[in-house]
């Protein structure tokens, strides 16, 4: 849902009844914004970093153990690591 691909437009009491399917072409993104959110969200986004790592990347998944989420959410340089370049 955060990258997109299906967007949708409500029609009358019917939710996405118009829309269309399509992937975006670039993503911006600002590491430094994450500083803004309450500490709830931090830890609901973070919960899909690791769920993630947990599924494919066993590797980050200990380095993830290893840390801990307070690490992360203080070092913008380790936390930028996390997202891929693509």
């Amino acid at each position: 849902a955060a990258i997109g691909g299906k967007n949708g437009i409500d029609v009358g009491l019917y939710k996405n009844m118009v829309g269309m399917i399509n992937q975006p072409q670039f993503l911006l993104y600002d590491v430094a914004l994450l500083k803004t959110l309450p500490d709830n969200e931090w830890r609901n986004g973070f919960a899909e970093v690791i769920k993630h790592a947990a599924i494919l990347d066993a590797p980050l998944f200990k380095e993830l153990e290893k840390q801990g989420l307070s690490f992360y959410r203080k070092n913008k340089a380790s936390l930028q690591k996390l997202i891929p370049d693509q």
